[in-house]
């Protein structure tokens, strides 16, 4: 069994709890929020536009 450490209010008024075993615990939804771009040199370079003295 293990603890794990959750923290409330972190930005205004941060309280720590401690959960023991909190995958049995705590009943959770999982949520993936990932957001990844791929993008071509080619597509980048001709879209781009230089920055600093060195501009063309």
């Amino acid at each position: 069994m293990s603890a794990r450490e959750i923290v409330a209010n972190a930005v205004t008024n941060p309280t720590l709890y401690i959960v023991q075993n909190p995958a049995e615990e705590i009943a959770a939804i999982e949520k993936v929020e990932i957001v990844r771009f791929i993008i071509s040199l080619e597509e980048w370079k001709r879209k781009k536009q230089r920055c600093g003295k060195n501009e063309r």
